[in-house]
């Protein structure tokens, strides 16, 4: 019976030791992957596209026909979610686009509020032209 509770707790440590181990970067590696496939991908076309040019002309430009229409479709289907965000449709790097352009914004408008002397002559002129859009409108009214 003691041999039997060493060899348990034996086990439990063993298994203490590994449990960091094992989940620490593995949701990671997991979402990765998809990402890395589809990249993978484009990259495998744009080497087959060179392969092609030098081999069949003809077979080339329908096979750059194809992945340019699978390309835009793709890129739709991206910027989808960043505009529609209850899109059942999302890419791999649907997330990481939409980081991307959520930053370049967030960094703008920081520009912006920290300098807004560099900004304001590209405003006046719209604020003078809505101005006497809005008089003309009262005037002929």
């Amino acid at each position: 019976m003691a041999r039997r509770k060493g060899i348990v707790k034996g086990i439990e440590v063993i298994g203490d030791g590994f449990a960091p181990c094992t989940l620490r970067g593995l949701p990671w590696v997991v979402e990765g992957l998809p990402a890395l496939l589809h990249i993978s991908l484009f990259l495998f076309f744009a080497g087959l596209s060179v392969f092609l040019f030098s081999v069949n002309y003809t077979i080339f430009k329908a096979m750059i026909a194809w992945v340019a229409l699978c390309v835009i479709v793709y890129a739709y289907l991206t910027v989808s979610l960043i505009q529609h965000k209850n899109s059942p449709y999302s890419v791999p790097l649907s997330v990481l686009v939409s980081v991307c352009f959520t930053g370049i914004r967030s960094a703008f408008f920081q520009f912006i509020e920290r300098f807004p002397c560099l900004v304001q002559p590209f405003i006046f002129p719209i604020v003078i032209w809505q101005g006497s859009t809005s008089r003309a409108s009262s005037l002929t009214a």
